[in-house]
């Protein structure tokens, strides 16, 4: 994506949809609402538009690499 259209994604409006309108009815303990807060800014940011981003500390989950630029590369990627 082109970073124009990176700084117009509404990335903190992405994160109160999942947080507080999809999950935010079926997630009563307050508990477990703080630990969805702190997760979304992760996967809801542009970092993880880069490729090979680390989606958790191990480095074991990751974006696809930048080789990877079609939809069939990328379905074998996430056979890997």
């Amino acid at each position: 994506a082109t970073e124009s259209v990176v700084e117009k994604l509404p990335m903190k409006t992405l994160q109160y949809l999942v947080g507080e309108l999809n999950y935010g009815g079926r997630v009563t303990d307050e508990n477990d609402r703080r630990l969805i807060s702190c997760l979304l800014p992760r996967f809801f940011s542009t970092d993880v538009l880069e490729p090979d981003f680390a989606l958790s500390p191990s480095k074991q989950w990751r974006t696809a690499p930048a080789s990877v630029t079609s939809h069939r590369q990328y379905l074998k990627y996430l056979d890997t």
